[in-house]
């Protein structure tokens, strides 16, 4: 399989994964490493952040960088505003009442996440790629 290949859904209510789509988010897998485009594979220690969560963060650092929860000035209001929407729109995601059990109230969804991740590595792998592996 082809490193930008689409890898073929094995449940029919599964879309297509299409990997060169994935890849095209996250800025650092442009990058070669020995001659090959690096595949990054130790998320569990460090994630890689997608073009639209290094914008967030960028903005976020530039404009309204203060503390959550403490102060009285509009960029602590404005950042704790930011915060809470964030957690809202997580437990929304994952289907949970709010954000305080969002991570104790819908574990599996964390696995039903991982799932995919021996088909992504395997197409991710292939001939012309160079992977960074967690020991």
């Amino acid at each position: 399989m082809a490193l930008d290949e689409p890898i073929p859904a094995t449940n029919p209510t599964v879309p297509t994964l299409d990997v060169g789509r994935v890849r095209k988010d996250f800025p650092i897998l442009e990058r070669e490493v020995r001659g090959r485009r690096l595949v990054y594979l130790d998320s569990a220690n460090t994630s890689q952040k997608p073009r639209p969560v290094l914008d967030a963060m960028d903005r976020y650092y530039e404009q309204s960088n203060a503390n959550v929860h403490r102060g009285t000035y509009l960029i602590a209001e404005e950042a704790t505003a930011a915060l809470e929407g964030a957690r809202a729109k997580v437990a929304g995601f994952i289907g949970a009442a709010s954000w305080r059990g969002a991570a104790a109230a819908r574990p599996p969804t964390a696995l039903d996440c991982a799932r995919p991740a021996p088909a992504v590595a395997s197409a991710a792998t292939g001939e012309g790629a160079a992977a960074a592996l967690a020991a």
